[in-house]
């Protein structure tokens, strides 16, 4: 699904990543954790084609990401909140999103039900809380029903119960047979979520267990405190 070999990205002569390699497999929930600024941004950005790297290879639906790469409809993103006209209802938006890909409102509301959003279709863009407008970056992300999900640190900006819920449709999103890959900070939400972790420890070394592993490994220990004990061992 996605194969990265060996990929190193600097911007104005400082490093991001270096010598970088993961495979995301198919129908497989991958979760990259690590701080801010240490590079799970751009190499979300990498895989997308925003951002070539200065050395190896990265292949995605098995098209090889390259200066001429274009995003495949079969991706959905999401990298920030949505771009909308803030004064614009937000049904008014949703319906032209879902025109670009022949489909109508009432094809998405399953998703609108499940995101909780069916009380704002009647507000502006910009009325909404910061919470909700991330849910509608995620929601339009999932219009064209992508086979895979890139989604950059999700749960940022949104509050416990709204991470519960999110949580909650990721399982969901999971059952139906997507490949997901996540970037996040917050730890506390992923437990038992993936079903493969990296760990994103320095510029150069991603740390990778599946769910079974780290139970085995740490059995009393969760991902925040499991990341420091990693860590340590860099």
């Amino acid at each position: 699904m996605i194969n990265i070999q060996n990929i190193t990205k600097r911007i104005k002569n400082k490093i991001v990543f270096e010598d970088i390699s993961l495979q995301i497999k198919k129908q497989e929930t991958y979760v990259l954790v690590g701080p801010n600024g240490i590079g799970k941004t751009s190499l979300l950005k990498s895989i997308l084609g925003l951002y070539l790297t200065d050395t190896g290879s990265i292949t995605v639906l098995g098209q090889k990401v390259s200066n001429s790469y274009t995003i495949n409809s079969n991706i959905g993103v999401f990298l920030d909140t949505a771009k909308m006209l803030p004064h614009s209802k937000l049904n008014n938006s949703l319906e032209f999103f879902t025109s670009l890909y022949n489909k109508s409102i009432e094809d998405i509301q399953y998703l609108i039900d499940y995101l909780h959003l069916e009380n704002e279709l009647d507000k502006t863009y910009i009325s909404l809380s910061s919470g909700n407008k991330r849910k509608v970056g995620l929601l339009i992300s999932l219009i064209n029903n992508p086979e895979l999900l890139i989604w950059d640190e999700p749960f940022a900006t949104l509050d416990p119960e709204m991470c519960k819920e999110l949580v909650d449709f990721i399982i969901f999103l999971k059952q139906s047979k997507k490949t997901i890959l996540i970037t996040t900070n917050d730890l506390f939400y992923v437990n038992n979520l993936f079903d493969r972790i990296g760990f994103f420890v320095n510029s150069n070394t991603i740390i990778e267990k599946s769910n079974l592993e780290l139970i085995t490994l740490f059995p009393d220990k969760n991902i925040n405190e499991i990341y420091f004990l990693i860590k340590q061992t860099i």
